[in-house]
C-alpha cells in the first residue's frame, strides 16, 4: 500500500525575485490583511512603491520561506526590515504570486515583553 503524496509540502529551495527596502514604514491603522489576493498596485498604496519584478534580484530561498499557509509558492518577496506595526511588530515580509498578494509575515521585536495570561 502506498502513502498518498502530500501536495502542500513546500519545495526545498525555490528561485524567487527578492527586494529589501530600507525605508521606515509605520503601518499602524492600515488594513494590510484585507489586501490578501489584491494586486501589487493596490498593496503599494499602503506600503509605498514596490520594485517591478524585472528590477529585483533573483535568489534561491528555502521553500518554507516562500510558501503561503495554503501552499501557494511566491514568485516575488518584498521585505521591509524597518517596518513597524505598534511597539512589538517589526520586519514585514510580503509574498506575491503572479502579481497578487498571497502571504504576509511579521517578525517580533527581540526581547518584546511577554503578556501575562489573564486566567
Amino acid at each position: 500500500m502506498s502513502t498518498p503524496a502530500n501536495t502542500n509540502v513546500p519545495p526545498e529551495w525555490r528561485m524567487v525575485h527578492l527586494r529589501e527596502y530600507s525605508d521606515t514604514v509605520d503601518l499602524a491603522g492600515r488594513d494590510l490583511v484585507s489586501m490578501l489576493r489584491h494586486s501589487k498596485e493596490d498593496v503599494s498604496k499602503l506600503v509605498g512603491t514596490m520594485a517591478a519584478k524585472s528590477d529585483m534580484q533573483t535568489v534561491e530561498l528555502p521553500g518554507e520561506y516562500v510558501t503561503s499557509l495554503i501552499g501557494e509558492v511566491a514568485d516575488e518577496v518584498h521585505e521591509w526590515p524597518n517596518a513597524t506595526l505598534g511597539p512589538e511588530f517589526r520586519h514585514l515580509v510580503l509574498q506575491f504570486r503572479e502579481g497578487r498578494l498571497i502571504h504576509m509575515m511579521w517578525k517580533f521585536q527581540t526581547g518584546a515583553p511577554r503578556r501575562s495570561i489573564p486566567w
